[in-house]
Order: structure tokens, then C-alpha cells, then sequence
């Protein structure tokens, strides 16, 4: 069964964590979604990575990612979230076509970081490079 999994940060098209699985996907993704919910920004020490709650109030912006729900790549997203503490949720998200989908997405339940005003980890991502790069 064909799934659309809702990424809203290092998954989304152009980030790290998309470009090695980019080849493994059957359809190409679907960019600028949006979902009901509050995006946060979470630091470590070895860098920076966003978390969603999908129980509150806001807007999150991400993709659309099309896999087969016992593909290897979704085994190995799945591994990778859950490792980290976040739960799989089902969540409305509308298109850039103005159509609602729904589609799963990585729910995080614990206590998250500072909250991204603009729900866009991309904004975040592309601020943060102008900062560094200012100095």
C-alpha cells in the first residue's frame, strides 16, 4: 500500500536526511503542504533538528512523501523516528492544489524546544545559514 508521509524538516526535498532516500521513492514528492499544528526548533550539541505537535494550534509547512508503507525506506525513517521519541499520527494536510490528503506524520509528544514562528524549518534552516555565514 502506497502511503503519503507528511516531513516537515531534515526529510524535506533539498535536506540531508531526504537525499538518501530521494532515489528510493516511486513518485516524485509533493513540496509545499501544510498540515494544522506548532513547529519547534530543537538544539544539540551537534546541531539542530525541528519537532511538530499536531495537538496544537498553528501551522506547519512540509512535504509530501509517497512510499510503500513496508518499503525498506519507510522501515528505516520509522527506526530513525521512533529512536527518537516521536509517534506516528495520522494528519489532514492540505496541497499547494488546494486538496486535503491524509497523509501520516512523525508527532512529537515530548516537551519541545523553542517554538519557529512561520512553522517553515526551511526558513529556519536558511536563517540560520545567513547568520553564520554574516559573521
Amino acid at each position: 500500500m502506497v502511503i503519503a508521509l507528511f516531513v516537515y524538516g531534515t526529510l524535506r526535498v533539498g535536506q540531508g536526511n531526504y537525499r538518501w532516500l530521494a532515489h528510493q521513492l516511486p513518485e516524485p514528492p509533493l513540496e509545499g503542504c501544510l498540515a494544522d499544528g506548532r513547529l519547534f526548533h530543537v538544539w544539540q550539541s551537534w546541531g539542530g533538528f525541528p519537532v511538530a505537535k499536531f495537538d496544537e494550534p498553528g501551522t506547519v509547512w512540509g512535504d509530501l512523501l509517497f512510499m510503500e508503507s513496508s518499503s525498506d525506506v519507510f522501515a528505516e525513517i520509522a527506526w530513525m523516528e521512533e529512536g527518537a521519541g516521536y509517534v506516528l499520527r495520522q494528519v489532514p494536510v492540505l496541497t499547494p492544489y488546494n486538496e486535503l490528503v491524509s497523509a501520516l506524520a512523525w508527532h512529537y509528544p515530548g516537551r519541545p524546544g523553542d517554538p519557529i514562528p512561520s512553522g517553515d524549518w526551511l526558513g529556519e534552516v536558511a536563517k540560520k545559514s545567513v547568520r553564520i555565514l554574516a559573521r
